[in-house]
């Protein structure tokens, strides 16, 4: 790597930050690469050391360290196993539902760290008149008429 007039490359300095952060998930990763953090420059290079850290895996000891919580969403297959019993549940409330079950007795779904926002609550939604300047904003902007779908 050139070195620049200011300084190291940004890489090595946030290779550099994360290993100041995070030190066990760093050395964790990277010495099943064989790379010891106190080598590199001598034996090993930056390079070798941005790639192994670069491509370690969304389950791996970084990804564990920076996101506490939500790491265990990026194993393979995890997401799924939870749908898979989320709707394993829902099949077997649906199956009693000879017994009268109410909407509130069905399973939630777990939220996964992915989706976007929470459900906005009902008593927060705007009002009509809201809706009528959206619309007016639409069509001023690309000409498309949104008040008649409003008024279907």
């Amino acid at each position: 790597m050139e070195r620049r007039a200011g300084g190291y490359p940004p890489k090595i300095i946030a290779t550099v930050e994360l290993y100041n952060s995070h030190p066990e998930a760093v050395i964790a990763e990277l010495t099943p690469a064989g790379i010891q953090w106190h080598n590199i420059g001598e034996t090993h290079t930056w390079d070798e050391v941005i790639s192994v850290l670069t491509c370690a895996p969304p389950w791996g000891p970084i990804q564990r360290a920076m996101n506490p919580k939500t790491w265990i969403w990026g194993v393979p297959g995890y997401d799924e196993l939870v749908t898979i019993v989320e709707l394993l549940a829902t099949g077997n409330v649906q199956r009693g539902n000879a017994s009268g079950a109410k909407r509130s007795d069905f399973p939630q779904r777990i939220r996964r760290p992915y989706d976007e926002r929470d459900v906005v609550e009902k008593k927060t939604v705007g009002k009509a008149e809201d809706a009528r300047v959206a619309a007016a904003i639409v069509n001023e902007h690309t000409g498309v008429d949104f008040a008649s779908v409003l008024t279907r």
